[in-house]
């Protein structure tokens, strides 16, 4: 099974990411401050990226569920 997101749903998280406070690098640098999270339903796939800190966004899109 692949998972990926629409074009639309990698410019939310990229709006979102602005949005947020900056926090410190660690040893693993930026590109690992966050995890993207996808959950298949027998409806869809739950999209969720979450940064280290805890924020999370969800971009799944429920109305073409």
């Amino acid at each position: 099974m692949k998972f990926e997101l629409t074009d639309e749903e990698v410019e939310k998280v990229e709006k979102w990411k602005e949005t947020l406070c900056k926090i410190p690098e660690d040893i693993n640098g930026k590109k690992l401050q966050f995890e993207y999270i996808f959950y298949p339903t027998g409806l869809g796939t739950v999209k969720i990226v979450r940064r280290i800190d805890g924020k999370d966004i969800d971009v799944t899109d429920y109305d073409k569920w």
